[in-house]
């Protein structure tokens, strides 16, 4: 779907504003998260061999204390997890308010921030693929949603990974499905779903590099929030 999002006048869609996060599982948290179940697994084997054995070692006990460490490593990484991405947030986040949206990026020594205005033509292109192979932070079967919004020279890359049901909502009806490379590159297409897909294909690689990742929640909120100055997403020609 290639669209373009026409605002109405400024002030006509009045909210709170809000200040969203964005990359909440950063490389930090990602790697700190193993880390730290590493560490608890370790320092609970230790006691719980201490606890059990005392100073008579036997496999039974230390097979027991590998079990314990086991469980000690999951419990120890879901509140890494929690508390890091709290403690550790990315240098970027999202602001919506009713001047529009204001993407802040402090990941550099200078400050620099995005800015897509309500009151201004706004273009946007959605897209949309199965997650195929599952991870720790992505179950297999998710879906990924991308949108790209230009305006003027600024161009922003937002999206998330939903739950198939979440994704299935009508606020996401527009988003295009996006085929597989070896699909596009067989030539079979038609002339003009080609051009389109080898558009998305590279927004896809955009969004791979430097896209702006949003919770599944806040991703809902921002494309309610631009539906709200455009209920329509119209077809371009």
């Amino acid at each position: 779907m290639d669209s373009a999002l026409q605002s109405g006048p400024a002030g006509t869609s009045s909210a709170e504003a809000r200040t969203l996060p964005v990359d909440v599982e950063h490389a930090g948290v990602r790697f700190g998260v193993p880390f730290a179940a590493l560490a608890g697994g370790v320092l609970v084997f230790l006691v719980a061999s201490a606890i059990l054995n005392g100073a008579d070692t036997t496999a039974s006990f230390t097979c027991i204390a590998l079990i314990i460490a086991g469980i000690g490593g999951v419990i120890t990484a879901a509140f890494a997890d929690r508390f890091l991405k709290r403690l550790w947030p990315s240098r970027r986040q999202l602001r919506v308010d009713d001047a529009g949206l204001h993407l802040i990026d402090r990941r550099r020594s200078a400050e620099s921030v995005q800015r897509i205005a309500w009151d201004a033509r706004i273009n946007a292109i959605a897209w949309r693929f199965t997650v195929k192979r599952g991870s720790a932070r992505i179950n297999k079967g998710f879906i990924m949603l991308g949108c790209q919004l230009v305006q003027d020279e600024t161009s922003v890359i937002l999206y998330t990974f939903a739950p198939s049901d979440d994704a299935d909502a009508p606020r996401y009806k527009d988003f295009v499905q996006l085929m597989p490379r070896t699909v596009v590159a067989k030539g079979d297409l038609p002339l003009r779903e080609a051009n389109r897909q080898r558009r998305l294909l590279r927004l896809e690689d955009e969004r791979w590099e430097d896209g702006a990742e949003l919770l599944a929640a806040d991703f809902a909120y921002v494309i309610d929030r631009l539906e709200a100055h455009q209920p329509i997403w119209q077809e371009q020609p």
